[in-house]
């Protein structure tokens, strides 16, 4: 028992070790909550077998430890006031700013840290987003921030997150109610396999809080888009090119990127970016021509009918036209790179003026960049 104890304050000091050196960051009031809730355990406890609880809180601690930021330079900076500034933006009314942090890593990302509760009735919530690339400033690449909105999908259905799956989940109910309806005239054997399969397409599409599911993922390319329009477009083409990811395996927290793609150019045409659809139409084709040749078009149909996807995104443009999104609208790049602000037309501005002359984009990037973070104070 003794030794247990022993090896428990061990790992607890360490973990305090951690805390403490969060106190020298811009996260100094979250390493005051979480040593507040550490402190009464660093003591022996003797004869009082709550080892488990105890173990549940250091692995808890360590997990959202790992979690958060580990340096705070000027990259740092200029993503979590993008990143704020954008939660402004989308909507002043929806109140989305809370404490959002940037890490850094080789995918763009979202996940939600939940601090200790500091009463019954309060906790906070830490809103963590993964950039693409390395730390450092010069690693900013603009064309790549769309992807932000992306995730900043993930943060407003968390905020809000009953809307979307209001919308879309009697239309999901529905079509899977007449296909079994249809089902019924089969044989025993051939109604087993259809329900089989209509199971796994509610478990892939079904809208639940989690957002692990393919109706979420597309609502959140779909909001992109929305903000975004073309350089949203531009971003989503460039990650299948740049990092070619298997466009054809489902999972259940992403579906196919080929769905994906089928979802953006239906989208597209709705939202009036037909002529930016070049791109993506020739890469969605691509993977189209491959399902044939592989002859796995019958199962792409049935896991991602056209009428889904276009439900889902019909649904998802209901919820943006709801909240008010801030909607794409076309940004000159040199007026802007004269008054130069954190927010959404930073990343249309980047798109525009790399249409414009890919030759002197760089030297635009460098500039808009290096004033903007000379605006940032940690």
């Amino acid at each position: 028992m003794k030794s247990q104890v022993s090896n428990q304050l061990i790992r607890l000091e360490r973990i305090a070790e951690e805390i403490r050196a969060l106190h020298q960051t811009p996260l100094q009031a979250i390493a005051v909550e979480l040593e507040q809730t550490l402190a009464p355990l660093l003591h022996p406890i003797d004869n009082v077998e709550i080892s488990g609880p105890i173990n549940r809180l250091a692995d808890y601690l360590s997990e959202l430890l790992a979690a958060l930021p580990k340096t705070f330079g000027q990259r740092f900076g200029f993503d979590a006031a993008l990143t704020a500034a954008v939660m402004d933006e989308w909507n002043p009314k929806l109140n989305l700013r809370r404490l959002a942090l940037p890490v850094y890593d080789l995918h763009w990302g979202y996940r939600l840290l939940v601090m200790p509760p500091r009463n019954r009735e309060s906790t906070r919530v830490i809103d963590v987003f993964h950039f693409r690339g390395g730390e450092t400033l010069e690693e900013v690449e603009l064309l790549d921030y769309p992807w932000l909105i992306h995730e900043l999908g993930h943060h407003l259905m968390h905020v809000h997150a009953e809307d979307f799956p209001e919308v879309f989940r009697p239309e999901l109910l529905a079509y899977l109610r007449d296909q079994r309806v249809l089902a019924l005239a089969d044989r025993a054997r051939a109604r087993a396999k259809a329900d089989s399969a209509l199971n796994q397409i509610e478990q892939f599409w079904i809208a639940g809080n989690d957002q692990r599911n393919w109706a979420h993922e597309i609502a959140f390319d779909i909001l992109a888009l929305w903000t975004c329009g073309p350089a949203f477009l531009n971003a989503f083409c460039a990650t299948l090119e740049e990092g070619k990811p298997d466009p054809f395996i489902k999972r259940q927290d992403h579906p196919p990127y080929i769905v994906r793609a089928a979802a953006l150019l239906y989208a597209g045409r709705q939202l009036g970016l037909r002529r930016y659809q070049n791109g993506l139409t020739l890469i969605h084709d691509k993977y189209l021509q491959v399902v044939e040749e592989a002859g796995q078009k019958n199962e792409l149909l049935l896991f991602a009918p056209q009428e889904l996807i276009r439900s889902c995104v019909d649904a998802a443009v209901l919820v943006a036209e709801k909240f008010q999104l801030k909607k794409w609208r076309q940004v000159d790049a040199e007026k802007f790179l004269l008054e130069p602000i954190f927010g959404v037309d930073l990343l249309n501005a980047a798109f525009e003026k790399r249409q414009a002359s890919e030759a002197s984009y760089p030297e635009w990037e460098r500039a808009v960049v290096s004033q903007l973070a000379g605006y940032v104070t940690l």
